[in-house]
C-alpha cells in the first residue's frame, strides 16, 4: 500500500478469483501507475471500471494506461507506444544487466520498457 493516502491500491476479483490490480491516484483517475490483468477482457473491464471514476470534467473514454507494446493486454486497447528519450536516464553503478538491455534497446533488438516506480515514490 502507498504511503500516500491519496493513491488507491485496487484488487479486482472475479468469482473469487484475484484478476487484476491497479494503482491509482485520486487525482488522475484514469491515469493508472500500475495496471495488471490477467487477459485484454479483463484489462478492459478495469478500464470501463477506471472511466467511471472520473469526475464530470473529465475528457470522455480517455485513459493513460502504463502498458508495454510486448504487454499481454495490449492487443485488447490497439496498439501502445513506447519511446525512449535521452532525459530518461539510468546508470548502473556496477556490473548490472542494464547495460544489455540499454543496447538492445539501441540497436531496435527490444522495445524500450516503462519504469514501474514502486510505492515509496507515491508521495506527490
Amino acid at each position: 500500500l502507498s504511503p500516500n493516502p491519496a493513491v488507491r491500491a485496487s484488487v479486482y476479483i472475479y468469482d473469487g478469483e484475484v484478476v487484476g490490480y491497479t494503482r491509482t491516484h485520486d487525482h488522475e483517475p484514469a491515469a493508472p501507475r500500475v495496471l495488471l490483468a490477467r487477459d485484454g477482457a479483463t484489462a478492459r473491464a478495469m478500464v470501463a471500471t477506471l472511466l467511471g471514476r472520473q469526475g464530470a470534467n473529465a475528457p470522455a473514454n480517455t485513459c493513460i494506461l502504463p502498458l508495454h507494446p510486448r504487454s499481454a493486454s495490449t492487443p485488447a486497447f490497439g496498439q501502445a507506444a513506447c519511446v525512449a528519450s535521452a532525459a530518461a536516464m539510468a546508470r548502473a553503478l556496477g556490473p548490472s544487466p542494464l547495460d544489455d538491455y540499454l543496447a538492445q534497446v539501441r540497436q531496435r533488438r527490444r522495445p524500450p520498457g516503462r519504469v514501474t516506480w514502486p510505492v515509496a515514490f507515491d508521495l506527490g
